[in-house]
């Protein structure tokens, strides 16, 4: 069977992206499951490569079929020409906010048309890119606007967890106003989609947290239990998906890291994320459920503090391309909107 092809997007030229690639694809066990190639700056590749003292050759790729799976060679598809010098290393820059939305439009445009099996995204800096005029809470909307998908949900996948997120890149205090029974049902639903086709679970146990403490008390603490997520967790269950919930998350994420669950779905962002990266740090995998092309990402941002001094650690690329050939490998159907409350 060939090879997936896989376009890897530069993400923030000032930040952690292009260390993080240029060493994930050193990696022998890359090359073995897909042909990796970058979507950015081939003179920013080659910089990082320089820095890091590595021997890597870079060359910019003209034309997907010339693609070399050589993992001494790494091949660009150079959207942008910069000038490396002038980066202003580990900082927001206006510029680089434009670059990096068109690293992600070039790559959606390839997978998309079918040229490419999958993408994988380095990080953006969501400030920068909408002080260039590009109005998007990250990657998950502007997947979704892109692909002309109405409705899509981020899952995050480690050794320990998986959780899905049925709110994502909003303040907390309107994550309650964003939470519909529709929402709720469509997480879920993507949610066990995902872990029968590219798991092969064949009934997925998935439990579902509550928005309150202690799940509302029964109302005490909050309705949304009952008039938000409840309707969605009867209909799933009326369709035969094993469910649990809505349960506490400060319980339920006891039982869930021990393997209780094959995912949780959760309300919001942190909800998620916290646990997830109290036990999956560095080899968790930001994936996007419900759009037409398969797309994984690492699971941290930009990490301004050490970009451009060769410290970040590359586990999260390796595994976010491990994941995507592995989907691109096991896919059988096209996702599907869901169907609403």
């Amino acid at each position: 069977m060939a090879l997936p092809v896989i376009g890897i997007t530069m993400g923030d030229p000032t930040g952690v992206g292009p260390e993080v690639i240029v060493k994930a694809l050193a990696q022998t066990k890359v090359h073995r499951v897909c042909k990796p190639f970058v979507i950015g700056d081939k003179n920013i590749v080659a910089k990082t490569a320089q820095m890091l003292k590595m021997s890597t050759k870079v060359e910019v790729l003209d034309k997907l079929e010339k693609l070399d799976t050589s993992r001494r060679k790494i091949q660009v598809i150079s959207v942008t020409h910069m000038n490396p010098e002038l980066l202003r290393v580990g900082r927001p820059d206006k510029n680089c906010g434009k670059a990096m939305f068109n690293y992600v439009k070039e790559a959606i445009n390839l997978a998309m048309s079918g040229r490419i099996a999958a993408i994988v995204t380095a990080p953006i800096n969501k400030f920068a890119m909408n002080e260039a005029g590009f109005n998007y809470g990250g990657h998950t909307e502007i997947l979704s606007e892109l692909t002309e998908t109405k409705d899509c949900a981020m899952m995050l996948a480690g050794s320990h967890l998986k959780v899905s997120l049925v709110t994502t890149h909003c303040p907390l205090r309107e994550v309650a106003g964003q939470i519909t029974p529709g929402k709720v049902l469509r997480t879920i639903l993507y949610t066990h989609r995902f872990l029968q086709e590219y798991f092969g679970i064949k009934s997925p146990y998935i439990a579902v947290t509550a928005l309150n403490p202690h799940a509302g008390e029964a109302g005490l603490f909050g309705i949304e239990e009952k008039e938000l997520i409840l309707p969605a967790i009867r209909k799933v269950e009326s369709m035969g998906i094993k469910v649990k919930g809505p349960a506490p998350s400060d319980t339920l994420f006891h039982y869930a890291s021990k393997g209780e669950y094959d995912a949780v779905v959760c309300m919001y962002h942190d909800q998620a994320l916290i646990p997830l990266k109290m036990v999956d740090f560095t080899d968790s995998v930001n994936i996007t459920l419900g759009i037409p092309i398969i797309r994984t990402s690492v699971d941290h941002g930009t990490a301004y503090d050490i970009a451009w001094k060769g410290e970040a650690n590359p586990n999260s690329m390796i595994q976010a391309i491990l994941m995507a050939a592995r989907m691109a490998k096991n896919r059988r159907l096209v996702p599907q909107t869901a169907p609403s409350v």
